[in-house]
């Protein structure tokens, strides 16, 4: 990779929904989301039992539940 022959990384042992979690705030995070598809997001998160509900995935993302309907 670019001519490295180490790449620094920092490597975390996690529960399976927990990285779950991660990988969607780090992909949220690089992207400048729309209404749409921020609910598109928590809706997939709830459907992959990624969180328990919409009110826990939106706490997650830091957004008010009632922003969610």
């Amino acid at each position: 990779m670019a001519g490295l022959a180490e790449v620094p990384a920092l490597i975390y042992e996690v529960e399976a929904e927990e990285a779950m979690k991660i990988a969607f705030s780090i992909h949220l995070s690089q992207e400048n989301l729309g209404r749409e598809e921020l609910v598109s997001y928590i809706s997939l998160m709830v459907e992959r039992e990624v969180s328990g509900s919409i009110e826990e995935a939106c706490a997650h993302f830091m957004i008010s539940g009632s922003w969610y309907y």
